[in-house]
């Protein structure tokens, strides 16, 4: 399997583990919508709805650029307040701990979120359905039985996450996407362009380690 592949390999006198994630396949928190946030806290963090809700509030107070709460939310006026007062930041996350200083997040729940959210990817928080887990798609709107339909079909025959069926459709989804971008480069002539053949040698030189890889499972 990929995951025993590069679990534990010795190096010197330890072992190195590496894992490769997908920071579209998780909750974007700069950019995601209350109903997302309050789905998030209710499915995964399983707070009660009205709870779920109230986090969400706060969440979208301390990054957007008001100092207006929203109900049960929380702006400067409540963080001033604290025994150990700070701003409420007004502004996007830039790591994941920093949600730790908002009202309502305790660590247990923070402990039970963080690897299903991000800070990164692209700006409008579009989740990618390719990667995604089950409790991320039910935390962008969609029923517990579909998204799990979705990552069962995802997964494939051999029903392993990560499995050899889904590293298959992967490079394969790779290299049609290049392909892709390659006509689209001839249509547009940027073949002509400097950078496009180290371009497309480098992309076709990770295709072949991805294959490689695939081989070893």
């Amino acid at each position: 399997e990929a995951e025993s592949e590069f679990s534990g390999t010795p190096l010197g006198g330890g072992v190195y583990r590496l894992r490769m994630t997908d920071e579209e396949s998780r909750i974007n928190i700069n950019s995601a919508s209350r109903d997302v946030l309050t789905r998030l806290f209710n499915t995964i963090a399983g707070l009660s709805e009205d709870d779920a809700k109230s986090l969400a509030n706060s969440v979208t107070d301390w990054r957007d650029a008001d100092n207006n709460p929203t109900e049960d939310g929380a702006e400067n006026d409540y963080y001033q307040k604290l025994s150990s007062p700070y701003n409420c930041k007004n502004g996007n996350f830039d790591v994941l701990e920093e949600l730790l200083l908002v009202k309502g997040m305790p660590h247990e729940i923070y402990i039970k979120i963080k690897d299903f959210i991000t800070v990164y990817g692209q700006g409008n928080g579009a989740v990618n359905i390719h990667t995604a887990s089950a409790p991320v798609l039910q935390s962008i709107g969609m029923s517990e039985g579909f998204a799990g339909k979705i990552v069962a079909y995802r997964n494939g025959p051999d029903k392993k996450e990560g499995g050899e069926d889904e590293l298959k459709n992967k490079i394969k989804q790779f290299r049609d996407e290049e392909l892709e971008h390659r006509d689209i480069g001839y249509q547009q002539h940027a073949i002509d362009l400097a950078f496009f053949n180290p371009l497309s040698k480098a992309i076709k030189l990770a295709t072949k380690f991805a294959i490689f890889v695939s081989k070893k499972i």
